[in-house]
Protein backbone atom coordinates (compact mmCIF):
# COMPACT_ATOMS: atom_id res chain seq x y z
CA UNK A 1 0.00 0.00 0.00
CA UNK A 2 1.18 3.51 -0.82
CA UNK A 3 2.80 5.03 2.27
CA UNK A 4 1.17 8.40 1.60
CA UNK A 5 -2.27 6.79 1.65
CA UNK A 6 -1.50 5.18 5.01
CA UNK A 7 -0.38 8.55 6.37
CA UNK A 8 -3.56 10.22 5.09
CA UNK A 9 -5.80 7.57 6.66
CA UNK A 10 -3.93 7.82 9.96
CA UNK A 11 -4.24 11.61 9.94
CA UNK A 12 -8.00 11.29 9.28
CA UNK A 13 -8.36 8.89 12.20
CA UNK A 14 -6.69 11.47 14.42
CA UNK A 15 -9.17 14.12 13.31
CA UNK A 16 -12.12 11.77 13.85
CA UNK A 17 -10.84 10.89 17.33
CA UNK A 18 -11.60 14.46 18.42
CA UNK A 19 -15.34 13.71 18.21
CA UNK A 20 -14.86 11.12 20.98
CA UNK A 21 -13.37 13.64 23.40
CA UNK A 22 -15.58 14.90 26.22
CA UNK A 23 -13.99 18.35 25.86
CA UNK A 24 -11.38 20.06 23.70
CA UNK A 25 -7.75 19.80 24.73
CA UNK A 26 -6.24 23.05 26.11
CA UNK A 27 -3.59 24.81 24.04
CA UNK A 28 -0.87 23.86 26.55
CA UNK A 29 -1.59 20.16 26.13
CA UNK A 30 -1.75 20.51 22.34
CA UNK A 31 1.66 22.19 22.39
CA UNK A 32 3.04 19.35 24.51
CA UNK A 33 1.63 16.75 22.13
CA UNK A 34 3.22 18.62 19.22
CA UNK A 35 6.62 18.43 20.93
CA UNK A 36 6.16 14.69 21.40
CA UNK A 37 5.24 14.38 17.72
CA UNK A 38 8.44 16.15 16.68
CA UNK A 39 10.43 13.68 18.76
CA UNK A 40 8.65 10.68 17.24
CA UNK A 41 9.25 11.95 13.71
CA UNK A 42 12.94 11.03 13.91
CA UNK A 43 12.11 7.40 14.61
CA UNK A 44 11.13 5.71 11.31
CA UNK A 45 9.13 2.99 13.05
CA UNK A 46 7.17 5.53 15.09
CA UNK A 47 6.53 8.00 12.28
CA UNK A 48 2.98 6.74 11.76
CA UNK A 49 2.09 8.03 15.22
CA UNK A 50 3.16 11.50 14.13
CA UNK A 51 0.32 11.68 11.61
CA UNK A 52 -2.19 10.47 14.20
CA UNK A 53 -0.98 13.21 16.55
CA UNK A 54 -1.17 15.79 13.76
CA UNK A 55 -4.78 14.76 13.13
CA UNK A 56 -5.68 15.18 16.80
CA UNK A 57 -4.00 18.61 16.91
CA UNK A 58 -5.68 19.70 13.67
CA UNK A 59 -9.12 18.57 14.84
CA UNK A 60 -8.84 20.31 18.21
CA UNK A 61 -7.53 23.49 16.58
CA UNK A 62 -10.41 23.53 14.08
CA UNK A 63 -12.96 23.17 16.88
CA UNK A 64 -11.25 25.88 18.94
CA UNK A 65 -11.45 28.16 15.91
CA UNK A 66 -15.15 27.36 15.44
CA UNK A 67 -15.83 28.24 19.08
CA UNK A 68 -13.95 31.52 18.71
CA UNK A 69 -16.16 32.44 15.74
CA UNK A 70 -19.38 32.19 17.74
CA UNK A 71 -21.59 35.20 18.33
CA UNK A 72 -20.84 36.66 21.76
CA UNK A 73 -23.41 36.47 24.56
CA UNK A 74 -23.09 40.25 24.98
CA UNK A 75 -24.46 40.76 21.47
CA UNK A 76 -27.74 39.08 22.45
CA UNK A 77 -28.77 41.98 24.68
CA UNK A 78 -29.48 44.48 21.89
CA UNK A 79 -31.13 44.62 18.50
CA UNK A 80 -28.48 44.59 15.78
CA UNK A 81 -28.64 45.99 12.26
CA UNK A 82 -27.10 43.63 9.71
CA UNK A 83 -27.07 43.21 5.94
CA UNK A 84 -26.29 40.06 4.03
CA UNK A 85 -27.56 37.22 1.89
CA UNK A 86 -29.71 34.14 2.34
CA UNK A 87 -27.77 30.91 1.86
CA UNK A 88 -29.17 27.43 1.53
CA UNK A 89 -32.87 26.61 1.36
CA UNK A 90 -35.29 28.54 3.60
CA UNK A 91 -37.65 26.26 5.49
CA UNK A 92 -41.26 27.16 6.20
CA UNK A 93 -42.71 26.41 9.62
CA UNK A 94 -46.24 26.91 10.87
CA UNK A 95 -45.73 30.56 11.83
CA UNK A 96 -42.20 31.29 10.69
CA UNK A 97 -39.50 30.88 8.07
CA UNK A 98 -36.12 29.51 9.13
CA UNK A 99 -33.08 30.35 7.06
CA UNK A 100 -29.30 30.70 7.17
CA UNK A 101 -27.92 34.19 6.65
CA UNK A 102 -24.39 35.25 5.71
CA UNK A 103 -23.61 38.62 7.33
CA UNK A 104 -21.87 40.97 4.89
CA UNK A 105 -22.31 44.29 6.70
CA UNK A 106 -23.05 45.39 10.27
CA UNK A 107 -22.98 48.53 12.38
CA UNK A 108 -19.48 49.76 13.20
CA UNK A 109 -19.56 48.82 16.89
CA UNK A 110 -20.07 45.11 16.11
CA UNK A 111 -18.76 44.91 12.53
CA UNK A 112 -15.56 43.04 13.38
CA UNK A 113 -17.50 40.45 15.41
CA UNK A 114 -20.26 39.79 12.88
CA UNK A 115 -19.13 40.30 9.28
CA UNK A 116 -18.38 36.98 7.63
CA UNK A 117 -20.36 34.98 10.19
CA UNK A 118 -23.29 32.74 9.27
CA UNK A 119 -26.34 32.75 11.54
CA UNK A 120 -29.54 30.70 11.57
CA UNK A 121 -32.58 32.95 11.86
CA UNK A 122 -36.32 32.65 12.30
CA UNK A 123 -38.66 35.27 10.84
CA UNK A 124 -42.11 35.08 12.38
CA UNK A 125 -45.41 36.14 10.81
CA UNK A 126 -43.87 37.36 7.55
CA UNK A 127 -45.13 37.29 3.98
CA UNK A 128 -41.69 38.01 2.53
CA UNK A 129 -40.37 35.47 0.03
CA UNK A 130 -36.80 34.41 0.80
CA UNK A 131 -34.70 32.82 -1.92
CA UNK A 132 -31.07 31.64 -1.99
CA UNK A 133 -28.76 34.55 -2.73
CA UNK A 134 -31.33 37.28 -2.04
CA UNK A 135 -29.96 40.22 -0.06
CA UNK A 136 -31.69 41.69 2.97
CA UNK A 137 -31.22 44.37 5.60
CA UNK A 138 -32.44 43.03 8.93
CA UNK A 139 -32.90 44.09 12.53
CA UNK A 140 -32.17 40.95 14.54
CA UNK A 141 -31.62 39.56 18.00
CA UNK A 142 -28.69 37.13 18.05
CA UNK A 143 -27.25 34.70 20.57
CA UNK A 144 -24.48 32.10 20.60
CA UNK A 145 -25.40 28.71 19.13
CA UNK A 146 -26.85 26.55 21.82
CA UNK A 147 -29.07 23.56 21.85
CA UNK A 148 -29.93 20.33 23.54
CA UNK A 149 -28.53 16.87 23.97
CA UNK A 150 -31.00 14.04 23.88
CA UNK A 151 -30.66 10.61 25.40
CA UNK A 152 -29.41 9.18 22.09
CA UNK A 153 -26.40 11.46 22.09
CA UNK A 154 -27.45 14.10 19.53
CA UNK A 155 -25.74 17.39 20.33
CA UNK A 156 -27.53 20.23 18.53
CA UNK A 157 -24.92 22.85 19.47
CA UNK A 158 -22.16 20.72 17.97
CA UNK A 159 -24.34 20.15 14.90
CA UNK A 160 -24.63 23.92 14.36
CA UNK A 161 -20.90 24.51 14.76
CA UNK A 162 -19.99 21.64 12.43
CA UNK A 163 -22.30 23.16 9.80
CA UNK A 164 -20.67 26.57 10.08
CA UNK A 165 -23.47 28.25 12.05
CA UNK A 166 -21.94 30.77 14.46
CA UNK A 167 -25.16 32.06 16.00
CA UNK A 168 -28.93 31.82 16.08
CA UNK A 169 -31.68 34.36 16.53
CA UNK A 170 -34.80 35.93 15.10
CA UNK A 171 -35.74 38.82 12.84
CA UNK A 172 -37.61 41.79 14.27
CA UNK A 173 -37.98 43.61 10.97
CA UNK A 174 -36.35 43.64 7.58
CA UNK A 175 -36.39 44.87 4.02
CA UNK A 176 -35.11 43.55 0.70
CA UNK A 177 -31.84 45.01 -0.59
CA UNK A 178 -30.98 45.31 -4.29
CA UNK A 179 -28.75 42.76 -5.94
CA UNK A 180 -28.17 39.03 -5.58
CA UNK A 181 -25.34 37.00 -4.12
CA UNK A 182 -23.60 35.03 -6.86
CA UNK A 183 -21.57 31.84 -6.95
CA UNK A 184 -21.77 28.17 -7.81
CA UNK A 185 -23.42 27.07 -4.56
CA UNK A 186 -25.99 29.86 -4.79
CA UNK A 187 -26.91 28.62 -8.27
CA UNK A 188 -27.16 25.05 -6.95
CA UNK A 189 -29.42 26.17 -4.09
CA UNK A 190 -31.68 28.09 -6.49
CA UNK A 191 -32.03 24.98 -8.63
CA UNK A 192 -32.86 22.94 -5.51
CA UNK A 193 -35.47 25.51 -4.46
CA UNK A 194 -37.12 25.57 -7.89
CA UNK A 195 -37.15 21.77 -8.06
CA UNK A 196 -38.61 21.56 -4.54
CA UNK A 197 -41.35 24.04 -5.46
CA UNK A 198 -42.09 22.06 -8.64
CA UNK A 199 -42.49 18.83 -6.68
CA UNK A 200 -44.53 20.54 -3.98
CA UNK A 201 -46.96 22.03 -6.50
CA UNK A 202 -47.59 18.71 -8.26
CA UNK A 203 -51.06 17.26 -7.74
CA UNK A 204 -50.18 13.75 -8.91
CA UNK A 205 -47.22 12.83 -6.70
CA UNK A 206 -47.69 10.55 -3.70
CA UNK A 207 -45.76 11.13 -0.46
CA UNK A 208 -44.29 14.43 -1.63
CA UNK A 209 -42.34 15.15 1.60
CA UNK A 210 -40.36 11.92 1.16
CA UNK A 211 -39.67 12.61 -2.53
CA UNK A 212 -38.52 16.15 -1.73
CA UNK A 213 -36.21 14.84 1.00
CA UNK A 214 -34.66 12.32 -1.39
CA UNK A 215 -34.41 14.76 -4.31
CA UNK A 216 -33.09 17.95 -2.70
CA UNK A 217 -32.20 16.96 0.87
CA UNK A 218 -35.05 19.00 2.39
CA UNK A 219 -36.50 17.09 5.36
CA UNK A 220 -38.60 19.75 7.06
CA UNK A 221 -41.84 18.29 5.67
CA UNK A 222 -41.23 14.77 6.96
CA UNK A 223 -43.11 13.32 9.89
CA UNK A 224 -41.43 11.04 12.43
CA UNK A 225 -42.21 7.92 10.37
CA UNK A 226 -40.62 9.44 7.27
CA UNK A 227 -37.49 10.48 9.17
CA UNK A 228 -37.18 6.99 10.61
CA UNK A 229 -37.52 5.48 7.13
CA UNK A 230 -34.66 7.63 5.78
CA UNK A 231 -32.38 6.49 8.59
Amino acid sequence: MDRRLVWAVTFSLGVCAVTLQRSLLPWVILAGIAVVGVGLFWGPRLRLWVFLILGVIWGNTAYHHALDQRIRSADSQTTLEISGAVIGLPRKGIRHIRFDFLILEASLDVESMLVGRTVRLRWYETDNVLTPGSRWRLAVKLRPPRGYRNQHGFDYERFLLENGIQGTGYVREGSRSPGLQTGLWVAVDRFRLNFRNHLDSSSTLVNKPLLIALAVGERSGLDSAGRKLLR
